[in-house]
């Protein structure tokens, strides 16, 4: 596996944030179509970009089990 320099790392990272930030956008977007006020749009796309920060926290049996 190759390391990644510092500068690199930072570009992956630049990228994850622009994604996330499109992402977060089309979402506000979504749910302003689909009837929400632009408060409640606000709340549910800041849940959503917290969702997607935090990643999956469920264990690998816990998903095994479920299948």
């Amino acid at each position: 596996m190759a390391v990644m320099s510092n500068n690199d790392k930072f570009k992956e990272l630049y990228k994850a944030i622009g994604v996330l930030a499109e992402t977060g956008i089309l979402f506000y977007r979504a749910t302003i179509q689909a009837g929400a006020t632009p408060g409640e749009a606000m709340i549910l796309t800041q849940a959503f970009i917290r969702a997607s920060m935090q990643g999956d926290d469920t264990s690998a049996s816990e998903s095994e089990g479920e299948a």
